[in-house]
């Protein structure tokens, strides 16, 4: 229905506004395909209920839910009822009745904009539209409105928004909540986890997509686009003077692709077409546990979805709204630092470290400084440059470094091997080596394909944190970067090698490993970090008398088969 306005007991609407459907009542063979369940996701703290929140109003964007049964049966007629095929809607109905389930949605509307006549026919989004419809669920409709536009004008009454499209991340603000779904799981994010997981606030959302996703040859780098974004003004105006950013490769990207990062800036914010739609909140309760729906569903063959129509009891937690402690990370730059810091590294009795340098050769590389975290959530970076260091000598430190490593405090890292060569060719010697989180990983998960810290991070603390290429452009280093932002990226890194080294010895010790990973694994950091500074001590003697045999057993050889021949 496009245009038109039908519901019970509501107002009439322009006829330029978008349909709102409220609920009306009228009136073998599944399940096809189990679907994944998806699991809640979020960095924010959750907060435990039986109950829904009754206040709580779902906005739901119906696009994924078209596209992913467009995409799951291909137009196959699975599901044939009375001679008509119903597969396509019960895939979408499926999906909308779990989902409900899964978060407690007890009020909320279905959004279908301009976008569902572009992933599946018209008459599969007119079905969908119209079977919601009969089962008491509210829907917004317009097929010459997109999605994005329809949310503008329904922010004011929801509180959460599901969606799979990940522009619609822009709404996290204002005390709303983006359910992002994807294939695996869902997460829920606010205005504090989509800065920290973009690094940019919701409102410039549309802009760092505009400038990080299309074709390969117009992105920019997430570091480039953050680095753009930072600078005052709109996009447009610096696509228009680039003089303004200090990379000369940023520039010339901008001027190259600066149409068509416009273009997508356009397609991913709201277009000023956004109705204001004034909607009772009583008209949105989705009240489907009757005996009316599970005829309907039993007249489409849904059998199996009968039991998805009771009201939710017990739903997952809805993390809330609040805001976590900032982590403690500072730059060591004076002498009074430094002596601060000594202070408080007598009294620990472990510390994680990571080293940062040029290059992923601890033999040649460069060290520009150390991270090192004795608690969560605080971690401090030392630089070794005297360019870094505010009348400090890089000596002073390489010395306060030196005494602490060469102490009983115990040193645990990421794959700490690399530490361990780079601090020693740069006369630090680590004298009590305590943990290695990456080789802990391999004995606790070794068939797992990734070992890095990224990996264990989001797997064991459910942590997103950065890799070198994230900060990092392809041919630059460290020393490019301001100051602040290698102190960040460098002590995020050793305290969460802090936080796994603490989940990793429980790992150990629940697989009973751990005498193992002590006695046999851990060694190994030492013993084959020395031999690479210092070397295998070979007789070279004998191993030419070895040689000088071989050569003399394989001309025999030879000979002795040419003899035969």
């Amino acid at each position: 229905m496009h245009g038109g306005y039908e519901a019970r007991n509501l107002k009439t609407f322009r006829s330029k506004e978008p349909a709102f459907q409220g609920p009306s009542k009228a009136g073998g063979r599944e399940d096809l395909g189990n679907g994944r369940l998806l699991r809640p996701r979020c960095s924010q703290s959750w907060k435990r209920r039986t109950m829904p929140d009754t206040q709580d109003i779902f906005l739901i964007d119906g696009t994924g839910f078209l596209s992913a049964s467009q995409k799951s049966f291909l137009g196959a007629s699975l599901l044939v009822v009375d001679g008509e095929d119903q597969t396509f809607l019960f895939g979408v109905i499926r999906d909308v009745l779990r989902l409900r389930q899964m978060l407690g949605i007890n009020r909320g509307v279905f959004v279908v904009g301009e976008e569902a006549h572009q992933v599946t026919t018209d008459a599969n989004v007119e079905k969908t539209i119209a079977f919601l419809k009969q089962l008491g669920i509210a829907v917004v409709q317009d097929s010459h409105i997109c999605v994005l536009d329809l949310c503008v004008g329904l922010a004011t009454l929801v509180t959460h928004l599901v969606t799979h499209e990940q522009s619609l991340v822009q709404f996290a603000k204002d005390g709303h909540r983006v359910i992002l779904l994807d294939k695996e799981d869902i997460e829920v994010l606010t205005s504090e986890t989509v800065i920290s997981r973009f690094s940019v606030t919701p409102d410039s959302v549309p802009a760092f997509l505009a400038l990080t996703s299309g074709p390969a040859h117009s992105v920019l780098t997430k570091r480039e686009a953050i680095a753009v974004l930072q600078q005052p003004g709109d996009l447009a105006v610096k696509i228009a003077d680039p003089s303004v950013l200090a990379s000369r490769q940023i520039r010339n990207k901008l001027k190259a692709n600066g149409d068509v990062i416009l273009r997508r800036l356009k397609q991913l914010s709201p277009s000023g077409r956004c109705p204001c739609l004034h909607i009772n909140p009583n008209q949105l309760e989705v009240d489907i546990d009757n005996d009316d729906n599970r005829w309907l569903l039993t007249a489409h063959g849904f059998h199996s979805l009968r039991r998805l129509l009771p009201r939710p009891t017990k739903v997952p937690p809805i993390p809330q709204a609040t805001k976590q402690r900032s982590p403690n990370y500072q730059g060591i730059a004076t002498e009074a630092d430094l002596r601060r810091i000594v202070e408080e590294l007598k009294t620990s009795q472990c510390c994680a470290v990571d080293t940062e340098s040029s290059g992923k050769d601890p033999h040649s590389a460069e060290l520009f400084g150390v991270s090192i975290a004795c608690k969560h959530g605080e971690a401090f970076y030392i630089p070794t440059l005297e360019q870094d260091l505010k009348g400090v000598e890089g000596g002073r430190t390489m010395a306060v470094l030196r005494n602490l490593f060469a102490g009983p405090i115990k040193v645990f890292g990421h794959n700490l091997k690399y530490d361990y060569v780079l601090l020693r060719r740069n006369g630090i010697n680590i004298v009590n080596i305590g943990f290695d989180t990456m080789l802990a990983a391999y004995d606790c998960f070794g068939d797992s394909d990734f070992l890095n810290l990224q990996y264990l991070a989001k797997r064991l603390l459910g942590r997103v944190i950065k890799a070198h290429k994230d900060v990092v452009c392809t041919g630059h280093s460290l020393l490019e970067l301001p100051l602040p932002d290698v102190v960040h990226y460098a002590c995020e890194h050793a305290e969460v090698t802090l936080q796994l080294a603490g989940i990793l010895q429980q790992e150990l010790a629940h697989r009973e490993i751990e005498y193992q990973y002590r006695t046999e694994t851990l060694p190994m950091v030492k013993t084959l970090g020395d031999w690479e500074c210092d070397g295998i001590a070979l007789d070279l003697d004998r191993l030419r008398s070895v040689r000088d045999s071989l050569v003399d057993r394989a001309s025999r050889a030879k000979e002795a088969v040419i003899g035969r021949v």
